[in-house]
């Protein structure tokens, strides 16, 4: 099941802080809010803490398609429609993931992005 491994193309470390400093490093303020936003939202019910890491190629992934993009200029339901994007088809359909969480991320990013952070 690909959507279990949704950063298999990327580098790997078994160090969470490692892979989120890493990440922030590569995509600067945008990865910084998204990945916020995905962790805040924690739609596997993750803990954070605990899994830190888990969200990095969900926010790689929002990221890698909204490249070139100004984010501060797409409307909420574009966000959303990305962060859907983020996801693999089967953990929508099989409920892994809900519309709430979908919803719940975007609305976060957007504000974020709003408000200038």
């Amino acid at each position: 099941m690909q959507w279990l491994t949704p950063d298999a193309g990327g580098t790997h470390t078994s160090n969470p802080g490692e892979a989120i400093t890493s990440f922030e490093e590569r995509f600067g303020k945008y990865g910084k809010v998204v990945l916020y936003a995905f962790n805040e939202v924690d739609p596997f019910e993750c803990l954070g803490e605990i899994n830190k890491d888990e969200y990095v190629g969900y926010a790689k992934r929002f990221l890698k398609l909204t490249d070139g993009i100004v984010l501060e200029g797409v409307s909420q339901k574009e966000i959303e429609d990305f962060v859907r994007k983020s996801f693999h088809p089967d953990q929508l359909t099989k409920g892994f993931v809900s519309e709430r969480d979908i919803l719940a991320i975007s609305l976060k990013i957007f504000e974020l992005l709003r408000e200038g952070v």
